[in-house]
């Protein structure tokens, strides 16, 4: 993901791109729920908001960044179902 970087510089790339059948796309990132609250967590989660921002404006499509905790995400539940549980760090 170029443009997008964390408080140390550098290219943030996501766990995720997703694409619905809708024409929604969601940039997914999953951490250890003890590293949610880390700065770096949170400048990266940043960038990728502003980064959405800037592509929901440039494309005219929706863009829409989910953290997820890794203990939330159960292979069972839907697409949908797992990024109810996003947490927001910003």
């Amino acid at each position: 993901m170029g443009g997008a970087s964390g408080g140390k510089g550098g290219s943030y790339n996501p766990d995720f791109v997703v694409e619905t059948k809708e024409g929604k796309f969601y940039l997914l990132e999953v951490k250890a729920r003890g590293e949610i609250g880390d700065e770096d967590v949170k400048a990266k989660a940043r960038a990728a908001v502003g980064w959405c921002s800037a592509m929901n404006k440039a494309t005219g499509k929706s863009w829409e960044y989910k953290l997820l905790p890794h203990d939330s995400i159960n292979p069972t539940q839907s697409f949908l179902g797992a990024i109810s549980n996003a947490v927001t760090t910003i």
